[in-house]
Parts: structure tokens; C-alpha cells; sequence
């Protein structure tokens, strides 16, 4: 008799099948190593293959409601800085939070029982903004159940400062049957929020090793905790480098800043992804190194949704970023050259994305919080086979635990500007090691890897569940 594979379901707030950077990459390995995994998204849009499932929601302010709870409140508060919502509001968030969550879960369901539902199934929640739905799928989900933190538990300092209900939302992931997250410290805060705010609940914690842990609730169900470091795909980025439109935007961009060291950011808009910072810390480049004018170009893309351009809070950043720009380009630049050439009005897709990075010759992430940041790999793996050269400064993101060569920012614009500085002049063989350091490491970490090493776990657990 044939054993019955499990149905997996990746239920993710986002459809991510059709997302670019780091999201997109992953959907697409999921899709090419598990073709009949069943995509799970409540965003509005639709499914675009038979096995996936678009949720439509009553609410009409519901991406509303995931801009102000997730973006404003609980983002923040996972990477260790403060809530920008109101309790007020918060009530209200919360309320139409739960209601969501049952309509999102029976739809789920729903789809679950026509595929037909089993105790052999997986499913997967993925990241921060699904965190409601974990109480009611494990009241009626009879699987394995995964979540995974694509953003980070805490920082430095310790586990996020979480008031009575985010603690209980988080709490309830001692009902999953796996945790994975990117980074050792990531666990190790979780393990420690776990030991201080749900001591009641645990009847112990064993640390198997470094990146393995279990716990084991009271009333005996058993949870792992793993960190697995999330990866990209180097064949994907190296297909795109190589295509018509990508070639035709790298030269391009060579021939326009010709003589001139291209420098890069790119994420979306965000009050955490430095944004506003990285244009201070040109406009202080150019105050403590004048004879820089003219040797460099930063170009700034990022991309506002029409939630955040309609979103006060958003709009005031965005008008701040935008007359930085303007007195700094004023201040330092000429007729002949602008310091920066700063683009939101337009979302990068991949190809685009990719020629840019190739392009470049040094990437800045200055995000004061941050989950792993794909950008970091893909810059990497975008580099000409004739000429890769991209130097990366980066602030804490998770991919800085495993990466060499690069030149770290600590968000202090005296000393970063001095590392920019660094890097804008440092001499070619000099940038050709760096690379080389960074291309190695770089390589070890894989989207595929970091997929099957879950879904591997996920197969242990349901064969010991038998």
C-alpha cells in the first residue's frame, strides 16, 4: 500500500507566488521542489494555481488593520524598539484581528477538507503577520504545525518588550510543533521569554545544541525550536544578470555615472529599513570629505503602497526624505552632478533589482531592525562574471552572522561615514578579496537548504507522532 504524502500549506498574510526579493525566491523554490504545496494568502489577491487559496475577507479595512497592528505595532516590538499605536486603537486592532483570523482559518479549512484534511498534513505559518491565526488552527488542525520568524525575536538586549496580550499572542506558540528562526539569538531570547513570562506553562526546556532546543509544555505536548539561516537561490540571480533587459539597465547605469563609484540602497518604505538615515549620512560623507564631489552617486530606490501613501505617519517620513535629498543635492551638487538620485515612485522587479546590484560597486543596509535581508545575498550572487566587485556595509541583519567581508555600520553617522568613505576609496584588490570572503560565505547559504531543512524537521516530527 503507497504512503500518503502530507499536504503542506504555506499560509502567509502575503501571496508570495508573486512576490520579488527574498519572499518571491522562496515561493519559487517551494514551488519547483514541492509542486503540490497548497500557497494559503488573505491580501486581496488571487490564486494564480489550482492548488493555492486567495481568502477574501468581509472587512473592508483589513489591509488597514495589517498596516496599523503589524507594521506600526507589532514590527517594532519584535525588533526591540517601541509600538507607535495607541491602546485605544490597539483594542479596536485587536478585535477585528481575531474575527479575521477565524474567517481566514475556516476558510482554510474549508480548502483543507476538499484537498482531504489528515493527521499526516503540514502546515506551515509563516512569519509575524499570520501570528493570530495559531491558536485557532491548533483547535483544529490535527497535523504538524511550524511556525516560522522571519523577522528577529528581541535584539541584543534581550527578548521584545511585550505587554499582557502581545505575550499572550505570543505564547500561544507553545501549541506548534516547530519554531525555527534565523538567528541562535533569536532562540536564545525566545527561550528566555518562555523561562520569565510563560514559566507557568512549561514543564521544562533541554538545549540539544547550539541552533536545537525543545520544550515541553505541561500538559505534555512537545515543541521544538531550531535556527536555520535563510538563504537565496546564486542560479536565479545569475540568469537574470544575463538577460537582455538587465544588461541593457547595467549599461546604462555605467555609461550615466561613468568615472563616478555607484553606491545603492534598496527596501521598501519603511521607518525601520534607514531610509531617512542613509541620506544623513551623505549629506555627512560629503561635510567630512569635500574632495568626495563628484566621485560618487548614491542611488536610493524604495517604493511607498498606496496604504502608506495614504498613512500620515508615512507621508510626514516620506516629505522628510525628500527635502533631505533636495537641501543635500542643493548644498553639495552642481549642474554636472547630484550626490543623490533618490526613486520611489516605482516597485523594482527582480530583473531590475538584479542590474542594479550588478551595477553597483558598494551596497549600504542601514536598517536600525531588520529580519535576515535577502538584498544582502542578492547582491552577492548578482555580481558579472567579468567584473564582481560589490563591497556590502551593513548594520545588525541576520545575515551578518554568517557573512565575511563585509564592513559593518553601527548607526552612528561619524563612524559610518568614515567606513563609507572607506569603501568608496579602498583600492581594487583590496574590494577583489572582500568579495571573494563574501562570495564564499555567501554561497553556504541556501533558499533550497532552508526549506528542505524545515520541512525535514517537519517529516521527523510526524513520523514520531506515529
Amino acid at each position: 500500500m503507497s504512503v500518503r504524502k502530507p499536504e503542506i500549506y504555506f499560509i502567509n498574510y502575503k501571496n508570495s507566488v508573486m512576490g520579488v526579493g527574498g519572499v518571491g525566491t522562496v515561493s519559487r523554490e517551494l514551488i519547483n521542489s514541492y509542486p503540490d504545496i497548497h500557497f494559503i494568502f488573505w491580501d486581496g489577491t488571487e490564486a494564480s494555481r489550482g492548488n493555492d487559496l486567495g481568502i477574501k475577507l468581509e472587512d473592508v479595512d483589513y489591509r488597514r488593520n495589517h498596516l496599523l497592528f503589524f507594521k506600526k505595532h507589532l514590527w517594532p516590538i519584535l525588533h526591540g524598539a517601541a509600538s507607535r499605536i495607541s491602546e485605544e486603537e490597539l483594542s479596536r486592532l485587536r478585535r477585528n484581528l481575531c474575527h479575521q483570523a477565524k474567517q481566514v482559518v475556516d476558510q482554510l479549512m474549508i480548502h483543507a477538507d476538499k484537498v482531504g484534511r489528515d493527521s499526516g498534513d503540514v502546515f506551515w505559518v509563516n512569519d509575524y503577520t499570520a501570528l493570530p491565526l495559531i491558536g485557532e488552527i491548533s483547535n483544529r488542525a490535527r497535523g504538524v504545525i511550524i511556525f516560522s520568524f522571519r523577522t528577529p525575536f528581541g535584539d541584543n538586549g534581550g527578548y521584545p518588550r511585550l505587554g499582557k496580550k502581545d505575550t499572550a499572542l505570543l505564547l500561544e506558540l507553545l501549541k506548534v510543533h516547530l519554531v525555527s528562526f534565523h538567528r541562535k539569538r533569536d532562540m536564545d531570547n525566545f527561550i528566555r521569554f518562555i523561562n520569565e513570562r510563560g514559566c507557568e506553562l512549561v514543564d521544562s526546556i533541554r538545549l540539544i545544541d547550539d541552533m536545537n532546543a525543545t520544550i515541553k509544555t505541561v500538559n505534555g505536548h512537545c515543541l521544538k525550536l531550531s535556527v536555520f539561516p535563510m538563504g537565496n537561490n546564486p542560479q536565479y540571480r545569475k540568469e537574470l544578470s544575463a538577460t537582455r533587459q538587465a544588461k541593457q539597465i547595467y549599461n546604462q547605469l555605467k555609461r550615466r555615472y561613468r568615472n563616478q563609484v555607484i553606491v545603492v540602497s534598496i527596501s521598501r518604505f519603511e521607518h525601520t529599513k534607514g531610509v531617512e538615515y542613509e541620506v544623513d549620512l551623505i549629506d555627512k560623507l560629503l561635510c567630512k570629505y569635500p574632495d568626495l564631489r563628484g566621485r560618487f552617486v548614491f542611488l536610493r530606490y524604495t517604493y511607498r503602497s498606496k496604504k502608506k501613501v495614504d498613512d500620515k505617519e508615512y507621508r510626514e517620513l516620506h516629505d522628510r526624505v525628500v527635502m533631505g535629498v533636495a537641501r543635500i543635492n542643493q548644498k553639495y551638487g552642481s549642474l554636472l552632478w547630484q550626490p543623490i538620485v533618490y526613486s520611489n515612485g516605482y516597485k523594482l522587479n527582480d530583473q531590475e533589482v538584479t542590474a542594479v546590484l550588478s551595477a553597483s560597486d558598494v551596497m549600504i543596509i542601514a536598517s536600525a531592525a531588520d529580519g535576515f535581508n535577502h538584498l544582502s545575498l542578492e547582491a552577492i550572487h548578482s555580481q558579472r562574471k567579468s567584473c564582481p566587485k560589490i563591497q556590502l556595509l551593513l548594520s545588525d541583519i541576520g545575515a551578518t552572522d554568517y557573512l565575511e567581508g563585509y564592513d559593518s555600520l553601527c548607526l552612528d553617522l561619524d563612524n559610518d561615514s568614515d567606513a563609507l568613505y572607506q569603501a568608496i576609496v579602498r583600492p581594487n584588490k583590496e574590494v577583489s578579496r572582500s568579495y571573494e570572503r563574501l562570495k564564499c560565505s555567501g554561497e553556504l547559504l541556501s533558499s533550497k537548504k532552508w526549506l528542505d531543512d524545515i520541512i525535514d524537521s517537519a517529516k521527523k516530527i510526524l513520523n514520531n507522532k506515529k
